[in-house]
Order: C-alpha cells, then structure tokens, then sequence
C-alpha cells in the first residue's frame, strides 16, 4: 500500500480553480510513479511540496506576497514518521525551496528549527538553492492586491505512506499577504501545521493563530491514538469545535498507515487531491 494526499490551501472565496486542479494533477502523478518505484514518504512529501513551491499558483515558494514591509517572509516544516526527526525554517528572505531548506536543517544539523539569517547563512553553507526575491517571487501586493487575496491561505501541503509503511508530512507557505514584519504562523511549528508518526501523517493549511492554539495536527493524531477516535471524528473535532467554535477557519489533510485518508475543512472549500495504490487521481474538494 502506498499513497499521497496534497493540499493548496483553504480559501473564502470561490473562483476559477482549473489551473490549480490541473497542476494538482500533476503533483499526483508523478509522486504516484515516485511511491511506486520504492522512493521513501519522506522524500515524495518534499518533492510534491517542492513542485507546488514552484509553479507560483499558490502562496507558497514563488507565489509568495511581501510582507507590511514590503519583503517575502517564507516558513516551512515536515516530520519523518519513521524517525521522528522533523525539520522547520522561518523567516527565509532568499531561499527557493523552504521545504528542501527544513529537509536540510533536520538532516545537517543537530536542530529543528531555524530562522531567518542565521538559518539562510547555514542553508547556503550547506548549498541550497537561493534566489533574487526582487525578480524570482511572482506576486506583488500593489500589482496584484486582489488576485492574491484569493490565495490568503495558499498554504502547501503534503502527506504520505510508502511501499514500506513509513509516513511523513511537509508543509510551506508565505503566510498571510501584507502580514506584520516577522509574523510566524502554524506552518513550520510541528504540531500545529506538520505532524507525522507511525501511525498518520497530517499537515495543515488556513488561520494559523487558531492551528497553533490548538495544536490542531497533534490533537487529530493523539485522538486517534490515545482515546481510540476515528479519523473523520478526530479531524473534525478539531476543526469543527476547538479552531471552528472559536472563529478560525482552515483544513487539513490526512494519510493513515492503513492507507485511509481525510482532505477536512470548515471553510469554503480547499484545494487538494490524493492517489493510492491503484493510481487512480482523485482532485478537487469544495
């Protein structure tokens, strides 16, 4: 058995999402074949967000929107269930991929998470790929203020199970545009956004404040695991009444080691898809 689930985010409001569920599609297909060829959960996790960091469609990587100053502030986080090491980056000004930047900071370093230049002066000793944010981002809030604000909760999110029953979780996004300089949200924090055991993989996308109050992945995989709940029931606890009743809005997707899955979310909709073992692509939720 083996699977991948992905997510573009949460939104509010409805428009044309047919170039989003398109490249979704491709995301799908080609961690299918990655899955299927024996490459590791944590590796397809990476590269799937890795792929949606690129293609500029979301808020995340090269879709990202400056900040109240007028700079672009990217986080990101994954969990290895396996190992339980995890990897997080915040605060990153220049770096293409934040996602390959959290794989490095957890398999180069004796840390978990790091920040800003410290941790943009340790990813390029270590020869990460680096860009000019001036040409390289694609979204500017004067040029493209209400296209963007679609894309509030761009968040990009993978989870997933391989051939040998390992799972893992990778998150990334830019946060909210025009956010206060140095805001943080639930993105790159394990627990709140990432999480990934031996048992389920889950990562997070929406109003982070509420997500790291809530602690909102752990609290879906402690449910499952301590109290014995479903997934449906544990993940829609968690949105529903602790982020929900309290005004937050968001999703979040999920993949069990028995291969279920969950895409949930107490919002308009989110964008997100998955594929299993008979690689049959499942997109769109709304």
């Amino acid at each position: 058995m083996h699977g991948l689930v992905i997510h573009g985010g949460a939104y509010k409001t409805r428009r044309d999402f047919t170039a989003h569920d398109e490249f979704l599609r491709e995301v799908l297909a080609e961690g299918h074949k990655r899955l299927a060829a024996g490459e590791s959960a944590l590796d397809v996790a990476v590269q799937a967000v890795a792929m949606m960091e690129d293609c500029g469609l979301f808020h995340a990587g090269r879709g990202t929107g400056r900040n109240s100053a007028g700079y672009h502030e990217l986080d990101a986080s994954l969990m290895d269930g396996a190992t339980g090491q995890a990897g997080a980056v915040a605060s990153l000004r220049t770096i293409r991929n934040p996602i390959r930047a959290a794989q490095m900071v957890m398999e180069k370093s004796p840390h978990v998470f790091m920040v800003a230049e410290g941790a943009e002066n340790f990813l390029r000793h270590h020869g990460i790929e680096t860009v000019d944010p001036d040409t390289y981002f694609r979204h500017d809030m004067e040029r493209d203020g209400p296209a963007i604000k679609d894309t509030a909760h761009g968040t990009v999110g993978a989870v997933a199970l391989d051939r040998d029953g390992r799972l893992a979780a990778a998150t990334s996004t830019a946060g909210i545009p025009n956010k206060l300089e140095g805001r943080v949200g639930d993105t790159p924090i394990i627990g709140a956004a990432t999480f990934a055991d031996d048992r389920i993989a889950l990562s997070a996308t929406g109003h982070g404040e509420y997500f790291i109050r809530a602690v909102a992945a752990y609290d879906v995989a402690a449910q499952c695991r301590y109290a014995g709940r479903t997934l449906d029931a544990a993940m829609d606890d968690v949105l529903q009444t602790k982020i929900g009743e309290k005004g937050g809005w968001g999703g979040m997707i999920a993949i069990t080691r028995g291969g279920d899955v969950k895409l949930g979310f107490n919002a308009t909709g989110m964008h997100g898809g998955f594929v299993l073992e008979d690689g049959h692509i499942h997109v769109g939720v709304s």
